[in-house]
């Protein structure tokens, strides 16, 4: 499950975080004219559209309360999709920004095919994991697949 904070507060399970994902608002160079690219206030972004996982931004929304402290109370969504490498598409088109995993846009980012919002802050950071009610104890099968995933994870160098 993805951990956000409102999550973990919302549901009452027991929580194990894995995998820091790194996401990074990105738009094309013809949406970002040179006017616009280094770091962009909250306005700038606000003004600009948005190509969106779940219909109703909450992600993007998240990402701007991080970043600035304050949560839009509407976007200008222009596509929705729960597919990344169809929002990828979507941003490259041009059609607005996008908030994506980092590690699937590392080449376009290198290339300038696809150009990061920079803020003051950090990368947004996005903390993923597993769940299980806190009432039951996982099988032997399910601990070995935790260890398995945890340890894979570890190798990769993505693991918490």
């Amino acid at each position: 499950i993805d951990l956000s904070e409102e999550t973990s507060e919302r549901i009452p399970v027991a929580t194990r975080p894995l995998i820091i994902e790194q996401q990074v608002l990105v738009g094309n160079k013809k949406l970002l004219d040179s006017t616009r690219r280094g770091y962009m206030s909250y306005d700038d972004i606000r003004s600009l559209p948005f190509v969106v996982y779940l219909p109703n931004g909450k992600a993007e929304k998240l990402w701007c309360r991080k970043m600035f402290g304050r949560i839009p109370v509407k976007l200008d969504i222009v596509f929705s999709c729960q597919n990344l490498h169809a929002m990828i598409k979507g941003v490259k088109e041009g059609l607005g920004l996008g908030l994506i995993p980092r590690y699937l846009i590392t080449h376009e980012l290198k290339t300038g095919k696809l150009i990061q919002i920079k803020t003051k802050k950090p990368d947004y950071e996005n903390v993923i994991g597993l769940a299980q009610s806190p009432d039951r104890t996982p099988a032997l099968s399910e601990k070995l697949f935790i260890e398995l995933l945890s340890n894979d994870l570890k190798a990769r160098g993505k693991y918490l």
